[in-house]
């Protein structure tokens, strides 16, 4: 199994640890400090930003954005202006 070929998640984390300790043949999945509060943090940073920064962000960064199923929506909201 080559390890590239695993793409996790951060809102799954846990379940994608368990799932790649399985495929790795580890008896103890990876833990760590997974926080809640990173939703809120972006938004946070992303409402320093005006919306056409965010959109910028977001046409560069939009293959993460498919990849991952995310949508600019909520950024775009906490943005000013």
């Amino acid at each position: 199994m080559n390890i590239s070929q695993v793409i996790a998640k951060h809102e799954t984390i846990s379940e994608d640890s368990r799932h790649l300790s399985g495929l790795l043949r580890i008896e103890n999945p990876l833990t760590g400090p997974f926080h809640s509060e990173d939703d809120e943090m972006a938004e946070k940073y992303f409402s320093m930003l005006d919306k056409a920064t965010v959109e910028g962000l977001y046409q560069l960064y939009k293959l993460d954005f498919m990849l991952f199923d995310y949508t600019p929506y909520k950024f775009l909201q906490v943005a000013k202006g």
